[in-house]
């Protein structure tokens, strides 16, 4: 029952997507249904794609018309120039980047994009960037400055009153440590501010673990929600992860070995985690920030969690997808190495994958409709599916390379392949056979063997292949004998190609 939905799926996976092929085929109970409602699907998506294509091209043609229009009315506005400005300037400025400066920050003083150019000498770019600043720093200001105004006419008259002066504690002459002042700062901000929803404290947490150690939030997104959104477990399984602990060398590590003693003696946390969280952030203050995030979680959320080398087992479901992305990972590196079998075998390993991750991104887009953060972990389900998929169909192609190389120089085996490729495989095949025989007297030449087979393990028992090849080697004008799942082929049937010549 499994042969006809596998033949469905990889023969509509090219016009359709390749997961609602997979939920037709599964849904039906014979091949009839599947390949009426798939054809009707995949003619539909054909019609759709041509009707877009023309729309796409109106379109374009649109734009294009009226960006042409656009250029031509600028091109009518004649540009001031500013470059009589630099006559009295001893600064070496170039008057094509200052015009165009002038141009865009009309607001700001002459003598102002002078400097900011002569700072940045002459670079466009970053004269540009300053200037931004400047203004977005002069309109806060502003703002600040008419906010205190508002402030101040409405002070009362009982906030003149004479204060009693109190006396304050005195505190100890001992210099605070780096560690202690760096608390201090990040104490002032408190990490899950109480005012904030759950979900807004965690889609902030989410931006700054992907700021610091530069991992994409759907994958931090897929993390959080894996581990029953403990933050603790979180950080640790994304650490270990990273990929600067995997190129960090012993002197380099003897770096960070002071300043993470530091932060385990003070937060109470492992060295070893100190020292990870300390290299993956690659700055003392982000590494405080996430260490300060595992210690509060930790208290508030999980209690006496300890950050060791052995956490807590997931669920049943959660280990098997586990080992089967284990799995994955172990498989033979040596491509080349490998026999057609063992290609077809990894392949219908990744293409299980696939639809395992399909199934899990189609799960968290239903839960993200009442959990927005779980889109990120569909996205990244998704982009799993579609690697899986990827690495199938590598592993197919090796399959039928492998399979062109097999057997003898006068003989081949199909088993195993799709209509397609043993098309392609035998063109090559009986070509390669023929150069070597077609200079050999009519009786010498030994004949090339194709088997087929008789269609044993085709849907319905009827053989596929051996038809397709017959069709093939009379379209390329070959003698041949067929019978018994087995091919002969013995030469050019020259009578028929002088036929069709004629």
């Amino acid at each position: 029952m499994q042969d006809w939905r596998a033949a469905l799926e990889e023969y509509y996976s090219r016009y359709l997507d390749s997961a609602l092929v997979l939920a037709i085929v599964n849904d039906s109970d014979d091949s009839n249904t599947a390949r009426e409602i798939l054809e009707a699907l995949s003619i539909e998506s054909q019609c759709d794609s041509h009707e877009e294509h023309w729309d796409n091209l109106r379109r374009d043609e649109q734009e294009l018309l009226n960006l042409k229009t656009l250029d031509e009315e600028i091109n009518k506005i004649d540009e001031e120039d500013f470059t009589w400005e630099l006559k009295d300037s001893s600064l070496e400025l170039d008057p094509d980047v200052y015009n165009f400066l002038r141009s865009m920050f009309s607001d700001l003083s002459a003598a102002r994009v002078q400097l900011v150019q002569a700072k940045c000498q002459n670079d466009l770019v970053r004269s540009s960037d300053e200037l931004l600043n400047h203004r977005a720093i002069q309109e806060s200001e502003q703002i600040e400055t008419a906010a205190d105004a508002l402030i101040t006419s409405n002070i009362g008259h009982r906030s003149r009153q004479r204060k009693k002066k109190t006396k304050k504690a005195t505190n100890s002459r001992k210099p605070l440590s780096k560690f202690q002042s760096n608390t201090e700062e990040v104490n002032e901000d408190p990490i899950l501010k109480p005012s904030l929803s759950v979900w807004e404290n965690n889609r902030l947490l989410i931006e700054k673990l992907t700021s610091i150690l530069n991992i994409p939030s759907s994958q931090i997104n897929h993390e959080f929600y894996k581990n029953s959104s403990a933050w603790p477990i979180t950080i640790r399984n994304l650490i270990h992860r990273h990929q600067p602990l995997s190129n960090i060398t012993n002197n380099e590590l003897m770096k960070y070995q002071e300043e993470a003693t530091q932060l385990a003696k003070d937060t109470g946390l492992s060295l070893k985690i100190c020292t990870d969280v300390l290299i993956c952030s690659n700055d003392y203050k982000n590494a405080l920030w996430i260490l300060c995030l595992i210690k509060e979680t930790q208290h508030n959320e999980m209690g006496n969690i300890k950050l060791s080398s052995q956490t807590a087992k997931s669920n049943s479901s959660t280990q098997t997808k586990t080992c089967l992305n284990d799995q994955s990972s172990k498989l033979v590196e040596d491509d080349e190495a490998l026999s057609a079998e063992d290609c077809n075998r990894l392949a219908e390993e990744y293409l299980e994958l696939r639809n395992m991750q399909y199934s899990n991104s189609a799960k968290e887009y239903r839960r993200s409709k009442s959990n927005h953060l779980f889109g990120g972990s569909a996205m990244y389900h998704a982009q799993l599916g579609r690697e899986y998929h990827e690495k199938a169909l590598k592993y197919r192609s090796l399959a039928m390379r492998s399979l062109a190389h097999s057997g003898t120089s006068h003989s081949l085996d199909l088993h195993g392949a799709t209509v397609r490729e043993a098309k392609t495989i035998v063109r090559e095949r009986v070509a390669a056979w023929w150069a070597k025989e077609a200079d050999t007297s009519p009786n010498s030449i030994r004949p090339f063997v194709i088997v087929t087979g008789r269609g044993n393990h085709s849907i319905g028992l009827e053989a596929r292949l051996l038809p397709a090849i017959v069709r093939l080697l009379q379209q390329d004008h070959w003698r041949f004998d067929a019978e018994h799942g087995q091919i002969t082929v013995y030469g050019i049937n020259r009578h028929s190609k002088l036929n069709s010549n004629a």
